[in-house]
């Protein structure tokens, strides 16, 4: 299983960001999905970068969910 459907969206399965991060010589980006409680195992499984425009966007405190995120990506 390649992608998973969850509720409209198609997923890509993590394990798979994994697998191509192994096999592509270029940065491998996660896009879509991407919060506070996943980011961490996202970046371990090989994802050069994320986008977390929706986190941030609509969090309910833009500035406090930035810097939670540049937190979480210097730790």
């Amino acid at each position: 299983e390649l992608v998973r459907l969850v509720g409209q969206k198609a997923m890509v399965w993590l394990p798979i960001v994994k697998a191509i991060s192994k096999k592509v010589k270029i940065p491998v980006f996660a896009i879509g999905g991407i919060n506070e409680t996943n980011i961490s195992e996202v970046l371990s499984l090989g994802a050069s970068g994320v986008a977390v425009s929706s986190a941030i966007c609509c969090a309910p405190d833009l500035v406090l969910a930035t810097r939670s995120f540049i937190k979480i990506l210097n730790s």
